[in-house]
């Protein structure tokens, strides 16, 4: 999405599919739109303005995000991810 476009205003999610295994991105909006079944969350950026006015100007979404990459807990995403893995059924 462009930075000025309506589409630019969502949430980014990555999911992890525990019957595959697999690990995907989606653009949801409007809450309900691009949630998938069955998928478990195990990152979710906020891109809508009111997650980042206070602290930068709407042209500056950018900086948020790269602000957002910088201060991940990234062993919280790892934990997440073995959670939604674990759960994932073997068909016999």
């Amino acid at each position: 999405p462009g930075e000025n476009s309506a589409s630019a205003s969502l949430w980014a999610v990555c999911n992890v599919d525990p019957a595959r295994g697999l690990v995907s991105n989606h653009w949801v909006s409007l809450h309900e739109h691009g949630n998938v079944a069955g998928f478990v969350p195990i990152l979710v950026m906020d891109v809508w303005e009111h997650a980042f006015l206070l602290d930068y100007r709407p042209s500056e979404r950018k900086q948020y995000i790269d602000s957002f990459f910088s201060n991940i807990g990234w062993s919280l995403v790892e934990d997440r991810l073995q959670a939604g893995l674990s759960s994932i059924t073997v068909p016999h």
